[in-house]
C-alpha cells in the first residue's frame, strides 16, 4: 500500500521536530524524577515568556505531558543490537519514529478508501 502524501508529509515533519527537539534536550528516559522536573520547569518557563506571562504554573502540566511524549518518541525503534551497525541502528530508529509519526497523522489526511482500509483490518 502507498503512503498518504498529506499524512506521509505531516510525519516527516513532525519526526523531524521531535527528534530535534529530543536532541537539544538530551532527552534521556533514565532520568530521575528531579531531572524530569527541572527540565518540565524550564520548558514551562519559556513557554510562559512566548505568551507573554511571567506566570508559567499554567503551563507546567502541557509541558510535562510534552516531555513525556519526547521520552516515549525517543524510545522508538528500541536499544542498539548486538552486532549492529550504527547506520543501521540510525535507520531502524528513523523508521521507527516515522511509522509512529504516520500512523498518528493519517487519520488527518486518510480518504474514504484509506478509512476503510484502516478499518476493515480491525474486524
Amino acid at each position: 500500500m502507498s503512503l498518504n502524501v498529506k499524512a506521509r508529509a505531516t510525519a516527516l515533519r513532525r519526526s523531524k521536530a521531535k527528534s530535534l527537539k529530543v536532541k537539544e534536550l538530551k532527552v534521556d528516559p533514565d532520568w530521575d524524577i528531579d531531572t524530569f522536573d527541572e527540565k518540565v520547569t524550564v520548558l514551562a518557563k519559556a513557554k510562559a515568556r512566548s505568551e507573554g506571562t511571567a506566570d508559567y504554573s499554567d503551563y507546567v502540566s502541557g509541558q510535562e505531558y510534552y516531555l513525556n511524549e519526547l521520552i516515549a518518541f525517543k524510545k522508538l525503534g528500541g536499544a542498539k543490537l548486538p552486532g549492529e551497525s550504527e547506520e543501521d541502528y540510525k535507520v531502524r530508529v528513523a523508521k521507527a519514529r516515522f511509522n509512529y509519526e504516520y500512523e498518528n497523522a493519517l487519520p488527518e489526511f486518510a480518504s474514504e478508501d484509506e478509512a476503510i482500509d484502516i478499518l476493515t483490518e480491525l474486524v
